[in-house]
Formats: structure tokens, sequence, C-alpha cells
């Protein structure tokens, strides 16, 4: 693969991974579950066997499938199982919305900067910038 084909390609992976956690915190908050997005509360290493497979998963997958078609659907329209599910929930629980959207409308910048010379430094910055949080920056 081509640096612009694999630039591209991974814009477009982490623009998709960005959407779908914003979209995932937005299904928890209005199931009720917004309490369960503080970093802490998805960490450790029994939380999906816990917390999430048991009590979590089942009402967000009802919700998911009630909203089809939704972001979190795979390319062929396919829900993700309950651990891929888990994962991606933990990975929204890192960032408040704020950050989520702050990352989204930075991505018109890059799509743009992807066509010219700079375009994989310019993914680079916006990769990183994007995976820095608020908790990060305070700690």
């Amino acid at each position: 693969m081509t640096p612009d084909r694999f630039s591209t390609s991974l814009f477009g992976q982490v623009a998709n991974l960005l959407g779908q956690m914003l979209y995932l915190r937005r299904v928890a908050d209005a199931a009720g579950l917004a309490r369960e997005l503080p970093p802490g509360r998805a960490a450790g290493g029994n939380w999906y066997r816990q917390v999430f497979s048991p009590r979590l998963a089942p009402e967000l997958a009802e919700r998911l499938e009630a909203e089809a078609p939704h972001p979190v659907l795979d390319r062929k329209g396919k829900a993700p199982s309950s651990w891929t599910l888990g994962q991606l929930f933990r990975g929204a629980a890192l960032f408040n919305d704020d950050e989520l959207v702050a990352a989204l409308a930075a991505a018109g910048e890059v799509e743009l900067a992807l066509r010219g010379e700079l375009g994989l430094e310019a993914l680079t910055v916006w990769i990183t910038r994007s995976l820095r949080t608020e908790t990060a920056d305070s700690g």
C-alpha cells in the first residue's frame, strides 16, 4: 500500500472510530447509562465480564438494534459483537462529547491536507491531538 493510500485509509478508520464513540456515548446517555462513562468506571480487567457483558451490553444492543442503521454497524450492516461493543464503550469512556466533536470537526481540514504534500504530517498531528483527552491534560 502506498503512503498516500495508507494515509487516506487510516484517516477514514480514525474518523469512523471517533464518530462511533460519540454516537455510542449519546446512545448510552439516552439509555440512562451516562454514569457508566467516566474513564475509571470502564477500567479494570474484570469490567467487561462483571459489568459490561451482563448489565450494559443487553441494553445498548437493544437500543442500537432499534436505531439501525447507525454508525456502529460495520460496512456490511452487521452489528458489532458484544466484546467489540464493550471495547468501543471503553474507548468512548476516555473522552467527553466535546473532545470527540472537536476531533471530528478538525477532520475536514485533515481530509483537505491529505490531498497536498503535507497530508501524512497533518494526519499525524490530528491523530495525536485527538488522542489527548482533558483527563490526560489535567494529570
